[in-house]
């Protein structure tokens, strides 16, 4: 793996979200899937897609930028991982999504379980007491999507930490990762 692409990446993000006034995470979050695409798949390109998973979505990234500095495999990774308005907010509309995911290849559907690895993750320890109760359903809703569209690459050591995750489980699911035999 080249450390230097992986550098570039990091840089990429931080630079592109640095002036975005969020109410969201957007750089910690994408550098924790990163890492966990770096330690359970190992890819380059996988990784650099995890630093960009949201950049389009979230910091008025192009898709034709992530092309020029990494690649069209990175790119299209990056573009079907991004949720369009229109399928925001309805259960039939990320059905579509994660269908889309899934026929975009083994690399796609990485780049989605470690996102959904990290908002449950982060929702678990950090959840908000007051709306516990919309954010958990809204949660377990894309979990069971995912897990019910992405079924073919039920193989991934990915897949099948989300398919073991429990909200009553605390073993962290970062922990999950590296100790168990993925």
């Amino acid at each position: 793996m080249d450390h230097w692409q992986l550098q570039q990446a990091l840089y990429f993000l931080t630079d592109k979200t640095k002036d975005l006034d969020l109410t969201k995470p957007v750089a910690l979050h994408s550098m924790r899937v990163a890492e966990i695409l770096y330690r359970v798949v190992g890819d380059e390109d996988v990784v650099i897609a995890g630093y960009c998973h949201d950049l389009i979505e979230d910091a008025d990234v192009t898709y034709e930028e992530i092309e020029s500095e990494f690649g069209i495999y990175v790119a299209e990774m990056v573009e079907v991982n991004t949720m369009s308005d229109e399928m925001r907010g309805d259960e039939s509309g990320t059905g579509v999504y994660f269908e889309e995911i899934a026929a975009a290849g083994e690399g796609s559907v990485n780049v989605k379980a470690a996102d959904l690895c990290d908002n449950l993750e982060h929702f678990r320890v950090y959840h908000d007491e007051s709306r516990w109760d919309a954010e958990k359903r809204s949660l377990v809703g894309k979990r069971e999507l995912f897990l019910e569209m992405c079924h073919e690459y039920k193989g991934l050591p990915l897949y099948r930490i989300i398919e073991d995750y429990s909200f009553e489980d605390h073993e962290s699911l970062y922990s999950y990762q590296l100790t168990k035999n993925i």
